[in-house]
């Protein structure tokens, strides 16, 4: 991220790290409806069925928001 001459390839990393998000909360929507339902919250993805899956994140208003705990911390004591 400091060496400018990398910046595109950052940027498509990132890219594409937030679509295997994306794609992977809407399949977990299965199992953990509430926990992926807060991650498509904190991308900001309003289509969230599998007819959507295969749109690109340029199809969409992302804006990331401040999340909360995704999952409540264990406590072992």
């Amino acid at each position: 991220a400091k060496d400018e001459e990398n910046k595109d390839r950052l940027e498509t990393v990132l890219y594409n790290l937030l679509d295997c998000i994306r794609v992977s909360a809407v399949f977990l929507q299965a199992f953990i409806p509430a926990s992926a339902s807060k991650i498509l919250d904190i991308l900001n993805i309003k289509e969230r069925t599998f007819k959507d899956i295969n749109l690109n994140l340029d199809c969409y208003d992302v804006g990331l928001v401040k999340p909360d705990n995704l999952f409540e911390r264990i406590n072992e004591e």
